[in-house]
C-alpha cells in the first residue's frame, strides 16, 4: 500500500477499490493532480478480481492470483491517460498526486471520513463506491487469508458429489457450468436452486429460455419458484457428510410456474450465490435519508447522494451533500448492477468533479478584490470608485447559475455471461421503442468463453501489477 501523501492540496476521497472505485480514481487523477491528491481507501489488502471466483470454485492452483497487490504502479492508466485526454504534461505524473490506505470506514463526516482505525481522512469531494457484499464481508481483510478460504471452498467442491447452488444470477450460472464443463468436476451431480419464475430475470425472457436449454445441455438439474431453508447454523458442508436441503414455495410465484417435484433435496455441498447486501452503512453519520430502505443509496441523475425526503437540508449542508458521490453497486442509479454501467458512472462523475473544481476557482477569484475590480472595469468600462458598494455577491449569483453538471443515463442493461469452460454468450435487452421500431428485440451473439482457464487474469496483473512477477506477492 502506498503511504498517504503529505501535502496541502486538498484531498479527493474515493472509498472502495474494487472496478469501479480504482476507475474513479484511474480518471479524476490526470485531471486534477496539479489542485488535489487522490486518496483511494480499500478494505481488503489487495485488488480482487471477482470476475474469476465463480471458475475458482472448479478450476484450483490460480486462487492467488485473483488478489492484485496495490503496487507503485497501480494507478499507471491515470499517467496513460494523460495523453490520451489531451491534457498538458507536467513535472509530476498523475498517479504521483495518488494513495491507497488499506481500512473500513465507519462513519462519513461534513469534512472528513473516520476509519475503524480511528483514522480521519478528510476530503473535499467524496466518492462512494464500496458496492456490495454478504454479511460478515465488511472488515479488513489479508490476501493470505482470503487465499485460504478458497482452497478450502475448493477442497470441499472436490471430494463433493451432490452438490447444491442457491441463486441463478450470473455469478450461479457460471459456477454450475463451470463445474460441469471442467472435466475434473464434470461428473458431480449439480442442482441451481432459484427462487424466482426465470433465470436472469432483469433480463428479457428470451435469456432464461437460452441459458435454461444449456443448464439442460449441460444435466444441470434446475428449480424454480422456490426458496432453500437455511439452517441457523449453517449447512455442514465441511463435514464430508450428506444431509438434506429444505425447499419452501416462494408466495411471490404463481405455483403452476414453480418447479414440480420433492421439497427436500440430498446434498454434501450447498453453495450460497443470493444476492449482496449493499455496504451503504457509513453515510448513515452524514445523510442516512439518502439511504433507501433496500440499503442503496439514492443519488440524483449527476450522481450526487440525494437527501432530499428529509426537507431539512440547509445551505451548508447541501454544499456539503453537494460533493458526495455513489457509484457502482452500492448506487441506487437505475442501471443493471454490473462493472460496465459503473465504468460509465464512473466517467460522469469524474467530469462533474472536475466541473465543480474550476468552478469554484472562479468563485475564488471573485472573490479577490483585485480580481473584482479588473472584472467590473472590463464589463462596465468605469473608474470605479473606491466607496461605490462592492458587486461581489452579484458576481458570485452570476456564477453559480452557469454551473451545470452532467446527468448520467443509461441503455437497456447488458451482459457478457460465461455458460461452461468453452461457451458463452453476450447479451443486450431491447432498446427502447421509436416510431420506426415499436417492438425492439433482445440482441445477442455466442463466443468460445474465455480464452484460457484463468480468464483475464493476466491483462489485470500486466495493468495493475505492472512488473511485478511474483503472483504470491
Amino acid at each position: 500500500m502506498n503511504n498517504m501523501t503529505v501535502s496541502q492540496k486538498p484531498n479527493i476521497v474515493v472509498v472502495g477499490g474494487s472496478y469501479v472505485g480504482s476507475r474513479v480514481v484511474d480518471l479524476v487523477a490526470p485531471r486534477v493532480c496539479k489542485t488535489h491528491n487522490v486518496v483511494m481507501i480499500e478494505k481488503s489488502s489487495h485488488f480482487q478480481n471477482q470476475f474469476i471466483f465463480p471458475r475458482m470454485h472448479a478450476v484450483q492452483g490460480f486462487e492467488h492470483k485473483a488478489f492484485i497487490p496495490f503496487t507503485g504502479t497501480y494507478f499507471r492508466n491515470a499517467d496513460l491517460l494523460r495523453e490520451e485526454l489531451g491534457l498538458p504534461e507536467g513535472e509530476d505524473l498523475p498517479s504521483a498526486s495518488t494513495s491507497i490506505v488499506q481500512g473500513l470506514v465507519q462513519a462519513v463526516h461534513p469534512k472528513y471520513v473516520s476509519l475503524e482505525s480511528g483514522e480521519k481522512i478528510p476530503y473535499e469531494y467524496l466518492v462512494i463506491a464500496t458496492g456490495t457484499g454478504q454479511p460478515g464481508t465488511m472488515t479488513v481483510s489479508e490476501k493470505k487469508d482470503n487465499v485460504e478460504k478458497w482452497r478450502e471452498v475448493q477442497r470441499n467442491v472436490e471430494k463433493a458429489e451432490n452438490i447444491v447452488v442457491v441463486g441463478a444470477g450470473a455469478y450461479g450460472i457460471q459456477l454450475v457450468t463451470d463445474i460441469k464443463t471442467y472435466q475434473p468436476t464434470s461428473s458431480k451431480h449439480v442442482t441451481l436452486i432459484h427462487s424466482r419464475q426465470h433465470l436472469m430475470n432483469r433480463f428479457h425472457p428470451r435469456l432464461h429460455e437460452i441459458v435454461s436449454e444449456r443448464l439442460k445441455e449441460l444435466g444441470i438439474d434446475v428449480v424454480l419458484g422456490k426458496r432453500v431453508v437455511i439452517p441457523e447454523r449453517g449447512f455442514p458442508n465441511v463435514q464430508g457428510k450428506k444431509f438434506e436441503v429444505e425447499l419452501v414455495p416462494n408466495p411471490n410465484v404463481p405455483a403452476e410456474e414453480r418447479s414440480t417435484g420433492s421439497d427436500k433435496l440430498e446434498a454434501d455441498l450447498v453453495i450460497l450465490c443470493t444476492s449482496a447486501t449493499p455496504s451503504s452503512s457509513p453515510l448513515q453519520t452524514l445523510a442516512p435519508d439518502a439511504i433507501s430502505s433496500t440499503g442503496y443509496i439514492r443519488v440524483k441523475p449527476t450522481l450526487q447522494i440525494d437527501a432530499s425526503s428529509s426537507g431539512s437540508e440547509g445551505d451548508s449542508d447541501a454544499d456539503v451533500l453537494s460533493r458526495v458521490f455513489a457509484v457502482g453497486d452500492v448506487a441506487d442509479t437505475g442501471a443493471h448492477k454490473a462493472a460496465r454501467p459503473g465504468y460509465f458512472q464512473a466517467e460522469v462523475v469524474v467530469r462533474n468533479i472536475e466541473k465543480m473544481i474550476k468552478h469554484q476557482a472562479g468563485l475564488e477569484r471573485v472573490d479577490d478584490p483585485k480580481v473584482e475590480k479588473d472584472v467590473r472595469e472590463q464589463l462596465e468600462g468605469l473608474a470605479l470608485d473606491e466607496k461605490e458598494p462592492t458587486k461581489n455577491s452579484a458576481l458570485r449569483d452570476e456564477m453559480k447559475e452557469e454551473l451545470e453538471l452532467e446527468q448520467y443515463t443509461f441503455d437497456p442493461p447488458g451482459i457478457h455471461l460465461y455458460l461452461g469452460m468453452d461457451k458463452g454468450i453476450i447479451f443486450r435487452n431491447p432498446r427502447h421503442p421509436t416510431s420506426e421500431n415499436p417492438n425492439p428485440e433482445p440482441t445477442w451473439s455466442w463466443d468460445s468463453g474465455a480464452p484460457n482457464l484463468e480468464i483475464n487474469t493476466q491483462r489485470l496483473w500486466d495493468t495493475r501489477a505492472w512488473g511485478v512477477k511474483d503472483w504470491h506477492a
